[in-house]
């Protein structure tokens, strides 16, 4: 997936990183909205699961580095979302290798 063009940033927004003030490019929320509905379907409050492909597009385009994009970097570096719902349909995305790091606005 090519570095996407991205409606702003929703800065401080409780869902994370990934908020914006519009809507996405179709693909994109598409495949956003199924990892949305999947999250919501795994039924456990917090959970970790690998980083889905639409969501490292995102995270690179907001110009963070992901740890497996380092050189000599294995399966052990692979990106992972922290889910937690914060109420029974509010969702919050955190991803922990990356929080020395903060997204372009």
């Amino acid at each position: 997936m090519s570095n996407p063009d991205l409606p702003p940033r929703i800065p401080g927004d409780r869902r994370g990183w990934l908020t914006f003030t519009a809507g996405l490019d179709i693909a994109l929320q598409n495949a956003e909205d199924s990892t949305q509905a999947a999250d919501f379907d795994a039924g456990t409050q917090k959970r970790s699961r690998p980083a889905t492909d639409t969501e490292k597009t995102l995270l690179r385009a907001l110009g963070l580095r992901l740890p497996e994009d380092r050189p000599g970097a294995t399966e052990a570096d692979r990106l992972h979302t922290t889910v937690e719902f914060l109420s029974s349909t509010l969702r919050r995305r955190t991803w922990p290798a990356l929080a020395d790091q903060t997204p372009t606005p």
